[in-house]
């Protein structure tokens, strides 16, 4: 039986921001969060397309993947998917330039992982696809960083050793970093970032006006309960580094460095393959962000309504 793509309508929400800044010094530019893409063969084609009605509708400069395109590497051994997941690249760059870096579940697959690494490279032959992998991409004097450390640093973020080694990745990486340019930096979890002790080791995140990141799923807050608690930050995530109930910024546009940070809620949330998760990904919102750049002499943001 054939799903009613109208029926897939009413997951899609997109929160719709307006950033000022007086580092940036072009014309209005709009940029589109998607992050936690989580592409699987068994998701629905319908919420695909309605995905790319929706960002035609939005015409943004550019889309940003921070992270989770895919769901597993099991992808790559099937052509199918693979070519579908290609030709939705190459209809959504007709109209918009896509920045894409790796998350978590592209880097925990150790032994397809030079063979993941070779694909996602692969992408950048599509004319404005890009793919950074720890590298800086300037684009008429904005710079676009793409970081991506190890999966390590994902399951123990309060390891000492651990943290320690996502300063040296960091550090380590070709990054341009340049004072009168307007620095984007795009890396899928934004846990570490606020971590104080690499804040005050990681001295040139200051110098981010934006920070674009993903992974935390909105907290797994249901959408009904969204206008209660999504100001608050409250989710039910939990993982080995936070509890339930108590996540620090698992959604929204906060003050970082000498910009903001946006924490994206995502656009897949339930994303495991099995019966269960299937079940609550059906009911679960299909979350995108937009940010609008102006220059004016003062740091803001708002939320539109």
């Amino acid at each position: 039986m054939k799903s009613n793509i109208s029926s897939y309508l009413n997951k899609f929400f997109i929160d719709n921001y307006i950033l000022t800044s007086p580092f940036y010094n072009n014309k209005s530019l709009k940029l589109l969060n998607l992050t936690d893409f989580h592409f699987h063969k068994n998701v629905p084609r319908e919420i695909y397309q309605i995905l790319i009605q929706k960002i035609f509708e939005l015409k943004p400069d550019f889309i940003l993947m921070p992270g989770d395109i895919i769901e597993n590497s099991n992808f790559l051994y099937d052509s199918s998917s693979m070519n579908y997941l290609i030709s939705l690249f190459k209809e959504l760059s007709f109209s918009s330039k896509i920045i894409i870096v790796l998350g978590n579940h592209e880097l925990k697959y150790q032994k397809s992982l030079l063979d993941m690494l070779v694909w996602f490279k692969g992408l950048s032959n599509i004319p404005n696809v890009y793919f950074l992998e720890n590298e800086t991409l300037t684009i008429d004097n904005i710079s676009f960083h793409g970081f991506s450390p190890s999966y390590d640093t994902y399951i123990k973020p309060k390891n000492l050793k651990i943290r320690d080694k996502y300063i040296k990745q960091f550090i380590t990486s070709n990054f341009k970093i340049i004072d009168d340019s307007y620095n984007i930096l795009l890396t899928h979890s934004p846990i570490l970032l606020f971590d104080s002790y690499v804040k005050k080791e990681l001295t040139s995140l200051q110098k981010m006006d934006l920070i674009v990141s993903g992974h935390l799923h909105d907290g797994y807050l249901p959408k009904c309960l969204d206008k209660y608690f999504s100001d608050k930050q409250i989710g039910i995530y939990c993982t080995p580094y936070m509890s339930p109930f108590k996540n620090i910024y698992s959604r929204g546009i906060h003050e970082y460095g000498r910009g903001y940070i946006l924490v994206g809620q995502g656009f897949r949330k339930y994303t495991h393959d099995n019966f269960f998760f299937n079940f609550l990904e059906r009911y679960t919102a299909n979350d995108i962000e937009t940010i609008t750049l102006e220059h004016q002499k003062t740091l803001s943001y708002k939320k539109q309504v």
